[in-house]
């Protein structure tokens, strides 16, 4: 039987491929009772919406099992605004799904990593959740969050979630048009709402992900890694990189190297040139050149002469 604990390890086995944790500074977002790098292993801090103490409380937990939270996030406002820190990871697993704006949201994950950071996302494959009912998120819906940059589940989402969780909301929305919408709207008014804004499975969020890359709406990212679901476990998991700006001594290297080309370019051109006007100041010192301009002399002189001859023909023609 499958653990947290094993899912646990499985996150850490992958995030540890491309990152050295003993070396590196982490954060990760929404861990609650069960961080990727546990504090014996890394250095890694740890945000989230509620405080550690809040979490305990809500959820009656094990007070020694939740991490400290560091930075206490705001909803309505930019990570990257919130936390003035640079890490060499970024983690959050279960997180992404419940994100109104997940492209948004990953170009704000982007603006806290260090040169070359990477980010690792664990997000549930619908077919292993009550999700499976729902339709997948397309990209088109993707793009139309990102263009509003909503930071809030919309109504929609919440009772599309809620239908597809909860036995005595799927219930009520078969009895009353009315009674589901009312609960819907109290919950969304309430400024508390959380749901699975978006759903996939693996193969369709990886093509959206690239897709995104390639068209440059996730600009200055990469795809490194991707785990697709086992059966056995609820999620995927997919790791992007940093794409790290070319320095600027490469781009000086760069340009002078174009320049010695374009020089040796000109110099042969130089060359071709010289070559020509030597041809053509040998070509005039031979006899051929000068006999050829003896007969262009001589036939102006029969053009002018014919003329000449042509319009005395035509004067005497008129006087008669």
């Amino acid at each position: 039987m499958i653990t947290r604990q094993d899912y646990q390890a499985n996150r850490l086995k992958f995030l540890k491929t491309w990152v050295d944790l003993k070396e590196s500074e982490g954060l990760e977002i929404g861990s609650c009772d069960l961080p990727t790098v546990p504090r014996k292993i890394g250095n890694c801090e740890f945000a989230d919406f509620r405080s550690a103490e809040e979490m305990i409380r809500l959820w009656n937990l094990p007070p020694e099992t939740v991490m400290p939270v560091t930075y206490i996030l705001k909803r309505d406002t930019k990570i990257h605004l919130q936390i003035a820190k640079k890490f060499d990871y970024v983690v959050l697993c279960h997180v992404i799904e419940h994100i109104p704006n997940p492209i948004g949201y990953i170009e704000d994950l982007q603006k806290l990593l260090k040169p070359g950071g990477t980010i690792l996302i664990a997000c549930p494959d619908k077919r292993r959740t009550p999700d499976a009912s729902r339709p997948s998120t397309t990209i088109e819906h993707l793009i139309n969050d990102y263009y509003n940059d909503f930071n809030y589940p919309s109504l929609e989402h919440i009772l599309e979630f809620a239908k597809a969780w909860s036995d005595e909301i799927r219930q009520k929305s078969l009895e009353s048009a009315t009674e589901f919408y009312e609960w819907g709207r109290q919950n969304f008014e309430s400024g508390l709402a959380d749901a699975h804004c978006h759903v996939w499975i693996d193969e369709e969020f990886f093509t959206q992900i690239q897709y995104l890359i390639d068209g440059k709406l996730l600009e200055g990212l990469k795809i490194i890694d991707k785990s697709y679901n086992e059966p056995l476990y609820n999620e995927f998991l997919i790791a992007l990189k940093a794409v790290e700006s070319q320095p600027f001594a490469l781009t000086v290297e760069s340009e002078s190297e174009t320049l010695a080309q374009v020089r040796s370019q000109l110099q042969k051109t130089q060359q071709a040139l010289h070559q020509a006007q030597a041809t053509i100041a040998a070509m005039e010192s031979s006899k051929f050149w000068k006999l050829r301009l003896v007969w262009l002399k001589f036939k102006k002189i029969l053009t002018l002469a014919t003329l000449y001859l042509i319009s005395r023909k035509k004067h005497k023609i008129l006087r008669a």
